[in-house]
């Protein structure tokens, strides 16, 4: 009868620790999820503040486009975007890095 009791006080130690060690896995597993949430809500945000940035471009290159570009705009646009220029228009390039 004693080996049957200490048997039985063997199995609880060894419930007990694997409860335990369980337990500490889940709050482990919640601590690192809680952090996940966390950063994913900052990129959430940072991604709406572009969001916003990239409408506010767009409605104002929507008014430019219904209301007609100046010339003086398009020209800026293709020389500073596209690097165009004029045919008896001379481009001078410093290469100093000054």
């Amino acid at each position: 009868m004693a080996s049957k009791s200490k048997a039985r006080g063997l199995k609880g130690i060894i419930v007990a620790v694997a409860l335990l060690v369980f337990t500490i896995y889940v709050v482990i597993s919640l601590i690192l999820i809680g952090n996940d949430i966390k950063a994913k809500r900052q990129e959430t945000v940072e991604l709406q503040a572009q969001i916003v940035d990239k409408e506010t471009i767009n409605k104002e290159l929507q008014d430019l486009i219904d209301n007609g570009a100046d010339a003086e705009y398009i020209i800026k646009i293709a020389k500073e975007k596209l690097g165009l220029v004029y045919p008896d228009e001379r481009v001078y390039v410093d290469i100093s890095g000054n």
